[in-house]
Parts: structure tokens; C-alpha cells; sequence
């Protein structure tokens, strides 16, 4: 026990406190210019990442409800659209015609307009009606065609020994 007591006395107490300072000082400094930067850059990039996974679950929800609507919309309109991809055929439209006019008369525009990733076909029809509600009849009877048609402008009506002469103008529309 007395060489342990003769031990701490020779210890330089001073000497060790002064190097632990030193020590504790150079650990503190060695983490403020070499860790602290990183954990700066760390809690940095943290924070982007959790802000573009918020962006990105807010998307995610946004693109998964226009989804759905695009579906919903898509079942609701399903006879439009199958309706935009059937192709004009000259002997479809008269078997329409032929259901409402007593006489008619197709006259076809030599060229399609493709607009906007439609084209577009312009039909002239020169018919005789029995009466106007025939007329009537066939604008109804438009929507169940199985095309996209537009009764155009200008439309004319005259009375005739036969019945009323119309003509008027047909475009019809499906997908490029």
C-alpha cells in the first residue's frame, strides 16, 4: 500500500489535467471540422428526401385519382370512343338515311380534313322527306349510329309536290 501511495505522489496531477484538456480540446475541434459537416450535410439531405417523399406520395395519390377518373370516364363514354375509331363507310350511311328520307342523294367531299388527330369526312345529302318530323327523327337517330356525326350548317328546306327537299351537310369524325 505504500508503493501505491508513493505512486500518486509522484503523479504530476497538474500535468495530467493540463493534457486531458488538451485532449477533451482536440476531440471537440476534430468533431466541429470533420463531423459536424457531415452531419450538417446528412440533416440536409435528410430533409430533401423527406420533402420529395411527401412530393412524391402527392403525386402518387394525384396520378392514382386522374387514373381512376380517366377509368370512370373512359366506362361512362366507352360507345364515343368505339364510335371515333369505326370508320366512314358510304353504304352504312345510306342504310341510316334510307330509314328517315323517302329519296337521297350522297355527295362526297374528295378530301378528308385531318385536324387535331381527327379527320374529318363532308357528306352533302340532297333528300325528300314525307314530313318534318322524319327530319326530326334522324337527328335523334344520329346518336345511335354507331359514328361521330355533326349535322353541319347551312340546312335547307323546300316544299316540293313530293314532299319537303332538305339538304344539308354531314361530317362525320373518327381517329386519325
Amino acid at each position: 500500500m505504500e508503493r501505491f501511495l508513493v505512486a500518486l505522489q509522484q503523479i504530476d496531477w497538474i500535468k495530467n489535467v493540463i493534457q486531458f484538456f488538451i485532449y477533451f480540446f482536440v476531440i471537440i475541434v476534430i468533431f466541429f471540422a470533420i463531423l459536424k459537416p457531415k452531419l450538417d450535410e446528412y440533416k440536409e439531405a435528410n430533409i430533401e428526401y423527406r420533402k420529395a417523399e411527401i412530393l412524391y406520395k402527392q403525386n402518387e395519390a394525384l396520378a392514382k385519382s386522374k387514373t381512376d377518373e380517366v377509368k370512370r370516364l373512359r366506362s361512362e363514354n366507352n360507345s364515343i370512343l368505339t364510335a371515333f375509331k369505326n370508320r366512314y363507310k358510304k353504304d352504312e350511311i345510306e342504310k341510316i338515311l334510307g330509314g328517315y328520307f323517302m329519296e337521297f342523294n350522297i355527295l362526297e367531299s374528295t378530301q378528308s380534313i385531318s385536324r387535331e388527330g381527327f379527320d374529318r369526312n363532308r357528306l352533302k345529302i340532297d333528300s325528300i322527306l314525307k314530313n318534318s318530323q322524319n327530319y326530326y327523327d334522324f337527328l335523334l337517330g344520329l346518336n345511335s349510329s354507331g359514328y361521330i356525326i355533326e349535322n353541319d350548317f347551312p340546312i335547307l328546306f323546300d316544299a316540293s309536290d313530293r314532299g319537303i327537299k332538305s339538304s344539308f351537310y354531314l361530317n362525320i369524325y373518327n381517329i386519325d
